[in-house]
C-alpha cells in the first residue's frame, strides 16, 4: 500500500515537474524565494498593527511562533524522522527532475515552505477574519508557494500536502489559544 502511494507520488511529481518553460522557470524561482514575499509580510504586519493596536505585539509574536513552530516540526522533527529523499536527491529520479533552484537539504518530507505559508495563511485568515474576503488570497499565496516547490524540483506532492496540513493545523491551534486572550475582539 505504502509503496503504491509513493510510486503514485513520484509519478505525479514527474508529471507536474515536467510542465516547464524558461519564463515560468524564472517566475517559479521567484515564487519559491522567501524574500520575494517580504512586501506581503509587511502588509500583514501593518494590518495587524492597525487592527489590534496595543495587542499587535502579541498577535505578531504568535504569528512568528506559529511559523517557527511549523518550521521546527517539518525541518527539525519530520525530515530527520522520515528521511525521505527529495526528488532531486533520489537516485531513481535525479536524471528526470527539472531542477530550477538548488536542491537543498537531503530530505524533503514534509515541506517547510508549505508548512510555513499555510501556517501563516491559516493564522492570519482567522485572526483578521473581518477581512475574510482576503483570506482566499492568503490561501492562494500559500498554495502557489507550495506548488512552486514541486515545479522547481525539490519536493514531491505528498511533501507539500503534509507540510500544508501541519501548517494549517498549527495556525488554527495558535488562533484557538489566542482566542482566550481576547484578541479576536477587533472592536
Amino acid at each position: 500500500m505504502m509503496d503504491t502511494l509513493l510510486e503514485w507520488d513520484a509519478a505525479l511529481f514527474l508529471y507536474l515537474n515536467g510542465w516547464h518553460g524558461a519564463v515560468v522557470d524564472r517566475v517559479m524561482a521567484a515564487v519559491t524565494d522567501k524574500y520575494t514575499w517580504v512586501p506581503l509580510y509587511l502588509v500583514l504586519i501593518g494590518v495587524s498593527i492597525r487592527c489590534f493596536r496595543r495587542r499587535a505585539p502579541s498577535v505578531l509574536l504568535a504569528a512568528a511562533l506559529v511559523v517557527g513552530g511549523a518550521e521546527l516540526i517539518t525541518g527539525g522533527i519530520m525530515k530527520p524522522a522520515f528521511e525521505r529523499l527529495r526528488p532531486c536527491h533520489d537516485p531513481a529520479l535525479r536524471e528526470k527532475v527539472h531542477l530550477v533552484v538548488e536542491c537543498g537539504g537531503r530530505y524533503g518530507f514534509a515541506s517547510g515552505h508549505a508548512s510555513d505559508t499555510f501556517a501563516a495563511a491559516t493564522f492570519f485568515s482567522l485572526v483578521l477574519r473581518r477581512f475574510s474576503a482576503h483570506a482566499l488570497w492568503l490561501f492562494a499565496w500559500a498554495a502557489l508557494v507550495a506548488y512552486s516547490r514541486v515545479y522547481v524540483g525539490v519536493h514531491y506532492p505528498l511533501d507539500i500536502v503534509a507540510g500544508a496540513l501541519v501548517g494549517a493545523a498549527l495556525g488554527a491551534l495558535c488562533w484557538l489559544a489566542l482566542r482566550g486572550w481576547a484578541i479576536s475582539g477587533e472592536r
